[in-house]
């Protein structure tokens, strides 16, 4: 567990490097993408859910480029985008089209509905933590006026 962690972390860092995110936040994305894989393994191993999984590491991604974005002062996608990638469900969905192809309509259905809801359960994790913060936000302005 602990290797794929350092993985994440510089496989991380590699995709924001393709994102072209500047020099001085690639550590940050690093400790996001690691931070979201620790969270997915752990709650897998917990749970054997992998939707459930996805879902706390998409919120701890999330609640960490919400705080990245504020400490650094840059857009929270910055920090998000490349730390999900190691979220996205490409097997499933390789497996998916596999068995589409090969006429296992059955596997195919049992891979997809499971790529689906993994794909919107890290949908639901960023929409909550994104639509949280915004909340706050509104309850600190009016406070303020």
């Amino acid at each position: 567990m602990f290797l794929q962690v350092v993985y994440a972390f510089f496989a991380t860092i590699a995709f924001a490097v393709v994102f072209n995110v500047p020099k001085d936040e690639l550590v940050s994305n690093g400790i996001s993408g690691a931070l979201g894989l620790f969270c997915y393994l752990y709650f897998y191993k917990l749970s054997d859910s992998k939707t459930l999984a996805s879902f706390i590491a998409a919120i701890t991604i999330g609640i960490c480029g919400e705080v990245y974005a504020r400490l650094h002062k840059k857009p929270v996608t910055m920090f998000i985008v490349p730390a999900l990638i190691m979220l996205v469900p490409g097997a499933g969905s390789y497996y998916t089209m596999i068995s589409i192809l090969q006429q296992k309509y059955k596997d195919a259905l049992k891979y997809g509905i499971e790529t689906g809801t993994i794909a919107l359960a890290i949908a639901a994790g960023l929409l909550l933590v994104t639509s949280s913060v915004k909340i706050i936000k509104l309850g600190q302005e009016k406070k303020q006026k």
